[in-house]
């Protein structure tokens, strides 16, 4: 019977309860797919740097510039809501 390897997602044929193909029995590194970063990627709103963020919805390159957007933010808030 033909069962998907849990570690490395080949197809093998299963002779018992085997859960392992026998490349991972035998130890063998498993090649994990990497994505190809986005030559686009997108662009800092602090300091204008050009960055490969994990999550899409990043706006900033690092925590330096995470900071100052913040601390910008905070402030604009302060002046708006001023009684």
């Amino acid at each position: 019977m033909q069962t998907k390897c849990q570690r490395c997602d080949k197809l093998f044929t299963q002779v018992s309860t085997e859960k392992y193909c026998q490349d991972c029995l035998d130890g063998k590194p498993v090649v994990r797919y990497v994505p190809p970063k986005k030559e686009d990627g997108s662009i800092c709103i602090v300091c204008g740097k050009r960055f490969y963020p994990k999550n899409k919805l990043k706006k900033t390159c690092g925590w330096d510039c995470a900071e100052e957007l913040r601390k910008e933010q905070n402030k604009a808030w302060r002046i708006k809501n001023k009684k």
